[in-house]
């Protein structure tokens, strides 16, 4: 997948969120989707921005509950606690994602040096 097109789809994700958010029906439990940008962005993006995802999902479900009011059985200590849980998620799985391209291009620089190894032995024969 292109980082374009990356980048398409956790720009879309967040979008669908904030939208979800907007629907005065769904604010009890559209915190509980925020995972899923945050987990997109992480995953395909790296651990800044996914990080950054996780701020980002308290912003649509405060703005929500400012303009129609706190749904019930919800608290604040809860919404500070689950915007850390998504922040500490996009942390880790962009972290993963960060180690992972790290482990490829080692990968890569030792297959090409046992490639340049095996050409040198070649030739040393020969």
């Amino acid at each position: 997948m292109s980082p374009r097109t990356r980048y398409r789809v956790v720009v879309a994700a967040a979008a669908a969120y904030t939208g979800i958010c907007a629907v005065p029906a769904t604010t009890g439990f559209a915190g509980t989707l925020g995972i899923i940008p945050v987990a997109l962005a992480g995953y395909l993006l790296g651990q800044r921005v996914g990080m950054w995802m996780g701020l980002y999902s308290g912003v649509p479900v405060g703005a929500a509950w400012l303009v129609y009011g706190m749904p019930p059985n919800a608290s604040v200590p809860g919404f500070i606690i689950s915007t850390s849980v998504a922040v500490a998620s996009g942390f880790v799985l962009g972290r993963i994602h960060d180690l992972g391209l790290r482990l490829r291009e080692r990968l890569e620089k030792r297959r090409a040096a046992e490639a340049d190894l095996r050409a040198a032995e070649e030739q040393s024969r020969a």
